[in-house]
């Protein structure tokens, strides 16, 4: 009978861990699923949305999400790595990367549309998560367009705020010069 009980014992403990383990994963999996439904939300707006926010943005993921703005923000940095703010900012960047490459898009206009305050605060952003202005950017672009086939795609390097280098792929457009000048440019710089 001593026996059994132990048996008995250990397999109540092993159910116990196995079952503290299940509730952790599904925690874990209920809180990645909000950090996705954050960047998604973020992503969602950024891109697809041309209504400016009435209100602060958290105020906005808050009622969105339905959750307080604080836990979210808290979650965010401790899974993410950095705070939803610095996502929204990347993520727009990104966007105005976009605008200025595919769209051929003003910074005056890219500024409206994605509701900043001024030029001078886009392009102090883009300076920041880059390490380019926009006008260097555009430079660059311009410049390995004009080097590279047609189909191949750039990379450019950026930096987070914590100095760790970022590298971020850009497909390039066909422009007729770049395709037909990428022979010969590939030539010259092999020889």
């Amino acid at each position: 009978m001593i026996k059994a009980e132990t048996n008995e014992g250990r397999t109540t403990e092993n159910l116990s861990v196995a079952l503290t383990k299940v509730k952790t994963e599904l925690g874990n999996n209920k809180k990645n699923l909000l950090i996705e439904k954050i960047k998604n939300t973020v992503i969602e707006h950024v891109y697809y949305s041309e209504k400016q926010i009435k209100t602060n943005f958290s105020d906005y993921l808050n009622q969105k999400l339905d959750y307080h703005y604080t836990y979210m923000a808290n979650l965010f940095s401790k899974v993410h790595g950095s705070s939803i703010q610095n996502f929204i900012i990347k993520t727009k960047i990104e966007r105005v990367k976009e605008l200025l490459i595919y769209e051929d898009m003003t910074l005056t206009a890219i500024a409206a549309k994605l509701h900043y305050s001024s030029v001078a605060h886009l392009s102090n952003q883009f300076k920041k998560v880059t390490g380019l202005s926009p006008s260097q950017f555009i430079a660059a672009n311009a410049n390995t367009a004009s080097l590279l086939p047609h189909n191949f795609p750039r990379v450019f390097h950026t930096y987070t705020d914590d100095s760790q280098e970022k590298e971020s792929v850009i497909l390039p457009l066909n422009p007729p010069q770049a395709a037909n000048n990428s022979e010969g440019n590939l030539k010259q710089m092999e020889g």
